[in-house]
């Protein structure tokens, strides 16, 4: 009506019929509360969350339909909507007592919901736990604390993405300075990598190992951990930088584990470089593929099949030499081998 009057030029019923419709559309409004409040007496609680949910979803929704709305969802277990629209009720009216006094029950219930999952990881209900923390969350989804502890109970389920994520989440809503959760997040995103590996996402692997790497770059095993994946996506260039790099960071130290890993690197090294030989000799690159086993047995001199292949590539050149030395070297480490 509002509208046609404009159109007609008649600017002052215009005016007259949109103060109307404002005063109908406020009138609907308390009518859908007050028949809110009605079921809610009547015990038709679902009837009620019908209208609440109507009044809610208006931009202009009054605090106390948000509350009431809030209250219902709550105790029906909705919990993360109910915390959604809890919150809304207090943004638009900070000083609502009965919204402030639901807000500390809910804080209360998610500390329950917090100790329960405590004794359920001690008892070793780890999913059992999981659960509990999630409701914990819904009602105190800003809390850094709950995803922090729900972080380490995917972890101890095995779930690394999982742990991943919610470690993620506890350092953003902690203002992304949480230092516990960030040294914990590094290993938690290199657990990541190597299940996504495991499970051939080798994407998502190069992903969390990147994010781990970013959080501690003086990290060898790190480093050797991003070499394989590489590896597995036939990015060899990517895998040898890395692995050279692994290997520098064993360099600085002499420890035992870093000795043992410096053995290891050498040995996935000359794999890099004798998977590389083989291609070349397929190709009949017979210089290339030379060049690429001696390599390998440079990085690991007492793999017969290296020093074999060698010699069979010596053949194709005419390096008689070689191909005697290198069977003679391979002869001890693999008796009765019919080739060597």
């Amino acid at each position: 009506r509002a509208v046609a009057d404009a159109d007609a030029g008649a600017g002052a019923d215009a005016d007259e019929a949109a103060r109307r419709d404002a005063e109908v559309g406020a009138a609907k409004q308390a009518f859908r509360l007050h028949r809110a409040l009605a079921y809610i007496g009547l015990g038709r609680t679902a009837a009620a969350v019908h209208d609440l949910h109507d009044l809610a979803d208006a931009a202009d929704a009054s605090p106390d339909a948000r509350f009431l709305l809030a209250r219902l969802l709550l105790k029906s277990g909705a919990l993360a909507d109910a915390r959604t629209h809890l919150s809304q009720a207090l943004r638009a009216d900070p000083a609502h007592a009965q919204a402030k006094a639901l807000s500390e029950q809910m804080a209360a219930s998610a500390k329950v919901y917090d100790e329960e999952a405590t004794r359920l990881m001690l008892i070793g209900e780890v999913p059992k736990a999981i659960s509990n923390l999630s409701s914990a969350i819904e009602l105190e989804p800003t809390n850094a604390l709950l995803y922090r502890r729900r972080a380490l109970a995917h972890k101890q389920h095995d779930d690394a993405r999982a742990a991943a994520a919610d470690m993620e989440e506890a350092v953003r809503l902690a203002g992304g300075t949480f230092p516990e959760a960030e040294r914990l997040l590094t290993g938690i995103n290199n657990d990541a990598a190597i299940a996504e590996a495991a499970a051939g996402r080798l994407e998502s692997a190069l992903r969390y190992i990147d994010r781990a790497i970013e959080r501690d770059a003086t990290s060898a095993r790190f480093r050797v951990n991003r070499a394989d994946i590489a590896r597995r996506l036939n990015d060899t260039e990517a895998a040898l930088v890395d692995y050279a790099a692994a290997r520098e960071l064993c360099a600085r130290t002499s420890s035992r584990r870093d000795d043992e890993l410096a053995w290891e690197i050498e040995c996935k090294v000359s794999l890099v470089h004798y998977e590389a030989g083989a291609s070349h000799f397929n190709r009949t690159d017979y210089p290339a593929a030379f060049a690429a086993f001696s390599r390998a047995l440079a990085c690991n001199p007492r793999v017969p099949q290296y020093l074999l292949a060698r010699a069979e590539v010596a053949t194709m050149l005419k390096r008689w030499d070689v191909v005697r030395v290198d069977a003679e070297a391979a002869l001890p480490l693999a008796p009765g081998h019919a080739k060597a």
